[in-house]
């Protein structure tokens, strides 16, 4: 299944719970809105003695403050429930049948360059399909000339999925949220147009 086919899906299951959650910050706005209102309303009655011309920029500025804050909750809710699709991808992609997961993490690192190190995974991938994805990996480059061939390192690293490959003190991070923070910019327009 195709990493466009998977975010599609995802897109589809968080548009659902981003019209609720958007729904419901709208409701907020509305309410923080409101309540600006029935402050505004208050203060008209007790600035009555002032002149109209200074109670009419008070309300005005009370409504715009009321606005902005109703946008900035909308737009922090919008926020969250983008960087919950991403996330929600990543665990979709690490999810993924193991033979499939294997040949995308092969192709992953096909597309890096690199040919040799030690592969770090996290700790339940690494038990899971360590030896299959450093097997898989040695058997597609065996041909390069020098290849060192890789290695499943001994260490772990703290990520939903993917891999780091270690040569050395240098890391080549492919660690599923890097991958997916790396499409972040090409992707989140698409993402922001099908949610909302």
């Amino acid at each position: 299944m195709s990493v466009e086919k998977i975010t599609s899906k995802i897109l589809e299951d968080a548009k659902a719970q981003a019209d609720a959650i958007t729904l419901d910050a709208n409701l907020r706005a509305e309410g923080i809105v409101n309540e600006a209102k029935e402050n505004a309303e208050s203060l008209i009655e007790s600035y009555k003695t002032r002149g109209e011309e200074e109670k009419l920029k008070l309300i005005d500025r009370k409504k715009s403050v009321a606005e902005i804050d109703g946008r900035k909750i909308t737009l922090g809710v919008k926020q969250e429930i983008i960087d919950k699709a991403f996330k929600l991808a990543a665990e979709k992609i690490s999810s993924m049948e193991n033979d499939k997961y294997i040949e995308f993490l092969v192709e992953k690192i096909q597309a890096s360059g690199v040919r040799t190190g030690e592969i770090v995974m996290n700790p339940n991938q690494r038990e899971k399909i360590g030896t299959k994805l450093v097997d898989k990996l040695n058997q597609t480059f065996a041909t390069d000339a020098g290849n060192k061939g890789f290695t499943l390192s001994e260490e772990t690293v703290d990520a939903v999925g993917g891999f780091m490959v270690k040569d050395g003190q240098i890391y080549m991070n492919g660690t599923l949220e890097n991958l997916i923070e790396e499409e972040y910019g090409n992707i989140v327009s698409s993402v922001v147009e099908k949610l909302f």
